[in-house]
Protein backbone atom coordinates (compact mmCIF):
# COMPACT_ATOMS: atom_id res chain seq x y z
CA UNK A 1 0.00 0.00 0.00
CA UNK A 2 2.80 2.42 0.90
CA UNK A 3 4.50 1.79 -2.45
CA UNK A 4 1.24 2.48 -4.34
CA UNK A 5 0.67 5.67 -2.32
CA UNK A 6 4.20 6.90 -3.06
CA UNK A 7 3.73 6.17 -6.79
CA UNK A 8 0.42 8.07 -6.78
CA UNK A 9 2.01 11.05 -5.04
CA UNK A 10 4.85 11.10 -7.57
CA UNK A 11 2.32 10.97 -10.41
CA UNK A 12 0.34 13.87 -8.91
CA UNK A 13 3.55 15.89 -8.52
CA UNK A 14 4.59 15.11 -12.12
CA UNK A 15 1.18 16.05 -13.51
CA UNK A 16 1.16 19.18 -11.36
CA UNK A 17 4.55 20.27 -12.71
CA UNK A 18 3.39 19.58 -16.28
CA UNK A 19 0.28 21.66 -15.62
CA UNK A 20 2.38 24.54 -14.32
CA UNK A 21 4.70 24.27 -17.34
CA UNK A 22 1.70 24.18 -19.69
CA UNK A 23 0.24 27.22 -17.94
CA UNK A 24 3.53 29.14 -18.26
CA UNK A 25 3.80 28.24 -21.95
CA UNK A 26 0.21 29.39 -22.52
CA UNK A 27 0.87 32.70 -20.72
CA UNK A 28 4.01 33.24 -22.81
CA UNK A 29 2.13 32.55 -26.06
CA UNK A 30 -0.67 34.92 -25.04
CA UNK A 31 1.89 37.66 -24.27
CA UNK A 32 3.56 37.09 -27.64
CA UNK A 33 0.21 37.25 -29.46
CA UNK A 34 -0.67 40.45 -27.64
CA UNK A 35 2.69 41.95 -28.66
CA UNK A 36 2.17 40.80 -32.26
CA UNK A 37 -1.27 42.44 -32.33
CA UNK A 38 0.22 45.72 -31.04
CA UNK A 39 2.95 45.61 -33.67
CA UNK A 40 0.43 44.91 -36.44
CA UNK A 41 -1.83 47.74 -35.30
CA UNK A 42 1.16 50.15 -35.18
CA UNK A 43 2.21 49.45 -38.78
CA UNK A 44 -1.23 50.42 -40.03
CA UNK A 45 -1.56 54.12 -40.93
CA UNK A 46 -2.62 56.35 -38.06
CA UNK A 47 -3.95 59.13 -40.27
CA UNK A 48 -6.02 59.18 -43.42
CA UNK A 49 -4.71 61.53 -46.09
CA UNK A 50 -6.85 64.44 -47.23
CA UNK A 51 -7.18 64.45 -51.02
CA UNK A 52 -9.47 66.83 -52.92
CA UNK A 53 -12.47 65.04 -54.40
CA UNK A 54 -12.06 61.90 -52.27
CA UNK A 55 -13.28 60.79 -48.88
CA UNK A 56 -11.09 58.07 -47.43
CA UNK A 57 -11.62 55.97 -44.32
CA UNK A 58 -10.11 52.70 -43.13
CA UNK A 59 -10.24 50.28 -40.22
CA UNK A 60 -8.84 46.84 -39.46
CA UNK A 61 -10.64 44.33 -37.23
CA UNK A 62 -8.78 41.00 -37.30
CA UNK A 63 -10.80 37.83 -36.70
CA UNK A 64 -7.96 36.54 -34.50
CA UNK A 65 -5.29 38.37 -32.51
CA UNK A 66 -3.50 39.09 -35.80
CA UNK A 67 -4.49 38.63 -39.42
CA UNK A 68 -3.41 38.86 -43.03
CA UNK A 69 -5.73 41.77 -43.79
CA UNK A 70 -3.95 45.07 -44.23
CA UNK A 71 -4.25 48.49 -45.80
CA UNK A 72 -1.92 51.40 -46.26
CA UNK A 73 -1.66 54.90 -47.63
CA UNK A 74 1.60 55.41 -49.48
CA UNK A 75 3.31 58.22 -51.34
CA UNK A 76 4.68 57.05 -54.66
CA UNK A 77 7.65 58.23 -56.66
CA UNK A 78 6.61 61.60 -58.06
CA UNK A 79 4.42 62.45 -55.06
CA UNK A 80 1.09 60.82 -55.99
CA UNK A 81 -0.89 59.33 -53.12
CA UNK A 82 -1.58 55.59 -53.16
CA UNK A 83 -4.11 53.43 -51.37
CA UNK A 84 -3.33 49.74 -50.78
CA UNK A 85 -5.79 47.07 -49.63
CA UNK A 86 -4.55 43.48 -49.29
CA UNK A 87 -5.72 40.15 -47.93
CA UNK A 88 -3.21 37.37 -47.40
CA UNK A 89 -4.43 33.78 -47.53
CA UNK A 90 -4.79 32.02 -44.23
CA UNK A 91 -5.25 33.28 -40.71
CA UNK A 92 -3.21 34.17 -37.67
CA UNK A 93 0.53 34.57 -37.38
CA UNK A 94 1.57 33.12 -40.78
CA UNK A 95 -0.82 35.44 -42.62
CA UNK A 96 0.23 38.42 -40.48
CA UNK A 97 3.92 37.79 -41.21
CA UNK A 98 3.28 37.63 -44.95
CA UNK A 99 1.09 40.75 -44.77
CA UNK A 100 3.94 42.61 -43.05
CA UNK A 101 6.39 41.44 -45.71
CA UNK A 102 4.03 42.53 -48.46
CA UNK A 103 3.42 45.91 -46.84
CA UNK A 104 7.16 46.55 -46.40
CA UNK A 105 7.79 45.59 -50.04
CA UNK A 106 5.05 47.90 -51.30
CA UNK A 107 6.33 50.80 -49.18
CA UNK A 108 9.91 50.36 -50.42
CA UNK A 109 8.93 49.86 -54.07
CA UNK A 110 6.61 52.90 -54.01
CA UNK A 111 9.78 55.00 -53.85
CA UNK A 112 10.81 53.52 -57.22
CA UNK A 113 7.54 53.20 -59.14
CA UNK A 114 4.64 55.57 -59.81
CA UNK A 115 2.59 53.14 -61.93
CA UNK A 116 0.38 50.81 -59.86
CA UNK A 117 0.80 47.88 -62.27
CA UNK A 118 4.59 48.13 -62.23
CA UNK A 119 4.52 48.48 -58.45
CA UNK A 120 2.44 45.31 -58.03
CA UNK A 121 4.56 43.38 -60.52
CA UNK A 122 7.76 44.26 -58.64
CA UNK A 123 6.15 43.48 -55.25
CA UNK A 124 4.89 40.15 -56.57
CA UNK A 125 8.39 39.16 -57.67
CA UNK A 126 9.93 40.22 -54.35
CA UNK A 127 7.37 38.47 -52.15
CA UNK A 128 7.09 35.34 -54.33
CA UNK A 129 10.86 34.84 -54.16
CA UNK A 130 10.71 34.46 -50.38
CA UNK A 131 7.35 32.75 -49.90
CA UNK A 132 5.99 29.23 -50.24
CA UNK A 133 3.96 28.87 -53.46
CA UNK A 134 0.90 27.83 -51.43
CA UNK A 135 0.70 31.25 -49.81
CA UNK A 136 -0.70 34.19 -51.72
CA UNK A 137 -2.29 37.59 -51.35
CA UNK A 138 -4.97 39.49 -53.16
CA UNK A 139 -4.21 43.18 -53.44
CA UNK A 140 -5.61 46.42 -54.83
CA UNK A 141 -3.49 49.52 -55.36
CA UNK A 142 -5.04 52.84 -56.40
CA UNK A 143 -2.92 55.85 -57.27
CA UNK A 144 -4.90 59.04 -56.79
CA UNK A 145 -3.99 61.92 -59.05
CA UNK A 146 -2.45 64.78 -57.02
CA UNK A 147 -5.20 67.19 -58.10
CA UNK A 148 -7.93 64.68 -57.14
CA UNK A 149 -9.19 64.43 -60.73
CA UNK A 150 -9.19 60.62 -60.75
CA UNK A 151 -7.12 57.57 -60.09
CA UNK A 152 -5.27 54.71 -61.73
CA UNK A 153 -5.30 51.25 -60.22
CA UNK A 154 -3.98 47.72 -60.44
CA UNK A 155 -5.39 44.61 -58.87
CA UNK A 156 -3.93 41.18 -58.30
CA UNK A 157 -5.81 38.05 -57.33
CA UNK A 158 -9.22 39.76 -57.10
CA UNK A 159 -12.25 39.53 -59.32
CA UNK A 160 -12.39 42.40 -61.81
CA UNK A 161 -13.49 45.67 -60.14
CA UNK A 162 -16.92 47.15 -60.77
CA UNK A 163 -16.77 50.83 -61.75
CA UNK A 164 -19.78 52.92 -60.81
CA UNK A 165 -19.76 56.29 -62.55
CA UNK A 166 -21.28 59.50 -61.20
CA UNK A 167 -24.25 59.11 -63.62
CA UNK A 168 -25.02 55.71 -62.02
CA UNK A 169 -23.83 53.58 -64.93
CA UNK A 170 -21.66 50.59 -64.07
CA UNK A 171 -19.10 48.50 -65.89
CA UNK A 172 -16.65 45.74 -65.02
Amino acid sequence: FAKALQTSQQEVARVGMEGIADSLIKEDLEAQMSAAREIQQHILPRMTPVIPGFTLAAANFPSKAVSGDTYDFITLKGGAQGLVIADVSGKGIPAALLASTLQASIRALALVFDDPGELLSAANKAVFASTDPERFATIFVAVIEPDGSGFRYASGGHNPPLLRRADGSQEW
